[in-house]
């Protein structure tokens, strides 16, 4: 269990270093200029997201008949 707190703690900190970077004037706009999209969420959105892609591109390789080599 300690374990887990201590992940989520560093979780927690890299979020707030990550919404504090991007709130610095031109980051965003330097990073769009990279064809990244920074959205800024919160960890447990982003794990949402990750799932709902993870399923999607899951599906995709299914139907393509995709395999790995």
């Amino acid at each position: 269990m300690s374990e887990l707190l201590g992940q989520q703690f560093v979780v927690a900190k890299l979020n707030t270093a990550i919404l504090s970077t991007l709130r610095v004037p031109g980051v965003r706009e330097q990073m769009a200029r990279q064809g990244l999209d920074p959205i800024g969420s919160s960890p447990a959105e982003f794990a949402a997201h990750l799932q709902r892609e993870t399923t999607r591109w899951a599906r995709v390789v299914k139907d393509a008949g995709i395999k790995a080599d």
